[in-house]
Formats: C-alpha cells, sequence, structure tokens
C-alpha cells in the first residue's frame, strides 16, 4: 500500500510540474518534459550535481543517493511544482 501511495504522490506532483512521462534508465529516473518547458538555471543551481538537465528531460542518476532516491524525487517535483504555482 505504501508503493501505492507514493506512486499516486509522484504522478500528481508530476503532473502539477509540467511532466510529461517518467521512467527508469540504466541507473536513472528520467523525468521528460515538452520542448523548452524547463528552467535549467534554476534547476542546476538548486540541485546541483545531484541532477543532470537537458532540453527535455531532467536524469536523477539513482546510484549516488542508494536508498534515499524516491525523497530526492519527491523533493526535486515539489519544488518544481512550487515555482510553476508561484509564476501562475
Amino acid at each position: 500500500v505504501k508503493n501505492l501511495i507514493y506512486i499516486v504522490r509522484v504522478k500528481e506532483l508530476g503532473a502539477r510540474a509540467g511532466v510529461k512521462a517518467i521512467s527508469r534508465e540504466r541507473g536513472n529516473i528520467i523525468l521528460r518534459f515538452r520542448e523548452g518547458a524547463l528552467p535549467r538555471a534554476l534547476l542546476e543551481r538548486r540541485y546541483g550535481e545531484k541532477i543532470k538537465v537537458g532540453q527535455t528531460q531532467i536524469r536523477l542518476d539513482i546510484r549516488r543517493f542508494e536508498k534515499g532516491w524516491q525523497g530526492v524525487l519527491v523533493e526535486l517535483l515539489e519544488g518544481m511544482s512550487k515555482d510553476i504555482d508561484s509564476v501562475a
């Protein structure tokens, strides 16, 4: 039940943050966005080495966080949702 609640929370936060898709590939969580939707400079300043920001995606290397990557993902999505809410 905890995993289901976590998944629902991530999907809801992702939708609010403008995430088009979330996937896992080769030790990375990939958040995909529509073109030009990412505030790259802000994200790189805020999260530094924790993430890699591209034109349409964010990569979170879960190996860097071992068991704590789920919390980092939620923190990232919450921060992005708040940024979007403050602009709207």
